[in-house]
């Protein structure tokens, strides 16, 4: 499974998250919810 760096652009924190290509993740509550950490350590 590829793995995904997002970038938030406010903290300019990475997460890193594993997913399936034809997986979209859409919002930064996707990716935290993905990467199983909480939102509010985030953007």
């Amino acid at each position: 499974m590829p793995t995904y760096d997002y970038h938030c652009k406010t903290n300019d924190q990475i997460i890193e998250v594993k997913h399936s290509i034809k997986e979209k993740l859409n919002t930064w509550g996707e990716v935290c919810d993905k990467a199983g950490i909480d939102m509010q350590h985030t953007c």
